[in-house]
C-alpha cells in the first residue's frame, strides 16, 4: 500500500545544481537592480551638484531685482546651466526622498549655501552676491572630496 517514489541519484544532483543556478541567478539579479539604482541616484546627484556649479560659475550682470539694482548671474546662463536636469531628471520623478538622502551631500549644499549667505551679508541684510557666489563655488568645490560620485 506504501507506494515510493523512487528518484535517482543523477536526477537529485540535476535538481540541486538547477536549485544552486536559479538561487545564485536571484542574488545577482537583486544586487545588479540595487547597483543600478545607486547609479542612477548617484548620477542624479552629480547632475544637480553640476548644475549648481555651473550656476555658480555665471558671469554677473547688473539687474533689477525687489526694486533694486544688483549684480546678480546672466539670466541666459542660469537657464543654460539648469536645462540639462529639467530635460533628463526633473521630469522623473522616481527617486524617492529616502534614496535621495542617504547621503549628506544636499543637507550640505544647504549648509553651504546658508552659511555663505551669512558670511556675505551685511547688518542692513544686504548680500554681497559676488563674494557670495565666489563663497558657494568654493563649498562646492571642497565637498569633491568628501563625495567621489562627484568626481
Amino acid at each position: 500500500m506504501t507506494d515510493k517514489i523512487k528518484i535517482s541519484k543523477r536526477k537529485m544532483g540535476v535538481g540541486v545544481i538547477m536549485l544552486i543556478v536559479v538561487v545564485i541567478f536571484g542574488v545577482y539579479l537583486f544586487y545588479y537592480i540595487e547597483n543600478n539604482k545607486e547609479i542612477k541616484i548617484n548620477d542624479y546627484k552629480l547632475e544637480v551638484y553640476n548644475s549648481l556649479v555651473c550656476q555658480f560659475s555665471c558671469p554677473m550682470e547688473e539687474a533689477r531685482f525687489q526694486n533694486e539694482t544688483r549684480l546678480l548671474p546672466e539670466t541666459t546662463c542660469i537657464e543654460k546651466c539648469t536645462e540639462n536636469l529639467k530635460l533628463n531628471y526633473l521630469k522623473n520623478d522616481s527617486y524617492i526622498k529616502e534614496q535621495l538622502l542617504g547621503d549628506n551631500l544636499f543637507k550640505d549644499i544647504d549648509g553651504a549655501i546658508i552659511e555663505c549667505r551669512g558670511i556675505n551679508m551685511d547688518a542692513a541684510g544686504s548680500v554681497n552676491y559676488s563674494s557670495y557666489y565666489n563663497c558657494n563655488l568654493e563649498k562646492l568645490y571642497a565637498m569633491r572630496d568628501k563625495y567621489g560620485y562627484l568626481g
